[in-house]
């Protein structure tokens, strides 16, 4: 049905739409793929049973990412993965980068450049923990503790 619906849109607006912007190569491709997924231009497969009672050809999917036949199962997987990674309790992630200009002091001695950015991390947060004007959350903890 799904399938159905997408060959037809860009059989009535692709090539217009073509024609109006300049596409990438992937994205000339991702639209070859979801207008062959499951067909001919895919190739074919041939199921059959053990005991020779049942053949069947069934066309190939494109197994494009963008396809919603072929990529919702990969990105449903995916989501499912993450899912699991959750902890499950109330938390925040803080995620630290380092300039690009530093990046091949990193290649150079990786352990030691790894080393004092995780430093300089805990550090950042501990100075942001204790201050009350932004945080004060070490200071907030130990109160209601002594509460």
């Amino acid at each position: 049905m799904t399938q159905g619906i997408i060959r037809q849109v860009f059989r009535d607006h692709y090539s217009a739409y073509c024609q109006a912007r300049r596409l990438s190569w992937r994205e000339r491709w991702a639209a070859h793929q979801l207008q062959t997924c499951r067909t001919e231009d895919q190739g074919y497969h041939v199921l059959r049973c053990a005991a020779g009672d049942y053949e069947a050809t069934r066309f190939n999917s494109c197994k494009h990412r963008s396809c919603p036949v072929c990529g919702s199962g990969e990105t449903d997987k995916w989501v499912r993965e993450q899912d699991a990674l959750v902890l499950p309790c109330p938390y925040h992630q803080i995620v630290f980068t380092m300039p690009d200009g530093l990046h091949p002091l990193w290649l150079y001695n990786r352990a030691v450049f790894t080393n004092l950015l995780f430093q300089a991390a805990w550090e950042s947060l501990q100075a942001f923990t204790d201050d009350p004007r932004w945080l004060g959350a070490s200071r907030r903890r130990v109160a209601a503790c002594r509460a």
